[in-house]
This record gives structure tokens, C-alpha cells and sequence, in this order.
């Protein structure tokens, strides 16, 4: 499977690769400082995740796997908890959204790109949920995950906090 993910924020205006059996191959940017992109490309091709967690990465970006197939969709979610579980942060995009996992826990999401911010419950109930810093903010809320009502929130002002005293979440960042 080809993803091609549109970049921001570097210098590199795009960055194409394919995951084969579970190793990354054809890794190229369009653009970008010549030997970064080199270096970087000779790095990861054929470095499978796992080896990735062996050697230490503390921090993973999935690029792709986000508005396919629903199937492939919702099994790359379940990779951001199984990351988060073996203590990897991890953020999966493909450009017009950002997806991540908290459980919990509590973290800031700065103003970017994206215009919408939406909490949805991962767990059957999440307990103690915050959100300040957004149009509709909410104060020690229940989240069910049969009935999500956090979605389409929009910030406020250059940071929103997001926290959950008892469960799992998804947090997700689109841009339309």
C-alpha cells in the first residue's frame, strides 16, 4: 500500500512511501534540503515499526491508514492504543486530520492547520473529561462511546487542553 502524506511545517513539501509486510519501502519527498531527505530516506527504508520500538523511538507518525477503507481506518486506531500501551507516542495523518491517543491523562493541542477539534470515546465510558480553550468547552463530562457528542469543537484561542481522568480517547484535529 502507496500513502502519500502533503507535509507542514518543513521544508519538504510532500513525502510518498509504501508498507510492504510490514516494512517501509520507497521512501521520497518532493523537495526538501537534498541530504536530509537522503539521510532520512536511507534510514527508514525497509526498518520494520517494531524495530523502530526496539531501538528506542519514543515517538511514532503513521502516515496514512485515515479515510480509506473503514476497515484499515479503524485497525489504525487500535495501533495508536497498542503504541500508547508500550509507552510510544504516536500520531497518525494523512494531512487533513491528526489523530491521537490519551489515556488518562492530559495534554495541550496548539492552534495549526486544523480547524476542528473532536474528543471521542475509545473506552465504553470515559470519566472526568475536560476541554478548555474551545468553543464549547465541557468540566468533569462522561463520554459514552455509543453516543459521542465532542466533535466539531473549534479552538479559541493558540491552545486548547484536553483531559481524562478515567479512560481512553481519540483526539482528532481535522481541517474541514
Amino acid at each position: 500500500m502507496t500513502f502519500q502524506y502533503r507535509t507542514k511545517g518543513v521544508c519538504a513539501r510532500s513525502l510518498s512511501f509504501s508498507i510492504e509486510d510490514g516494512l517501509v519501502t520507497g521512501v521520497q519527498f518532493d523537495g526538501g534540503c537534498g541530504g536530509n531527505t537522503q539521510g532520512v530516506s536511507r534510514l527508514v527504508e525497509g526498518m520494520p515499526v517494531e524495530e523502530a520500538i526496539r531501538r528506542g523511538a519514543e515517538e511514532i507518525i503513521i502516515i496514512g491508514g485515515l479515510g480509506g477503507r473503514l476497515d484499515h481506518t479503524l485497525s489504525t486506531l487500535a495501533i495508536l492504543e497498542d503504541l500508547h500501551a508500550r509507552g510510544v507516542y504516536a500520531t497518525l495523518t494523512d494531512g487533513q486530520s491528526r489523530v491521537r491517543y490519551l489515556r488518562s491523562s492530559s495534554t495541550l493541542i496548539a492552534r495549526s492547520g486544523y480547524k476542528y477539534l473532536s474528543v471521542l470515546a475509545a473506552d465504553a465510558v470515559v470519566k472526568g473529561v475536560d476541554i478548555e480553550g474551545c468553543k464549547y468547552p465541557l468540566k468533569r463530562a462522561t463520554l459514552r462511546r455509543e453516543r459521542q457528542f465532542a466533535v466539531s469543537n473549534e479552538l479559541t484561542g493558540n491552545v486548547a487542553f484536553v483531559s481524562v481522568r478515567r479512560g481512553g480517547v481519540f483526539i482528532i484535529e481535522s481541517s474541514d
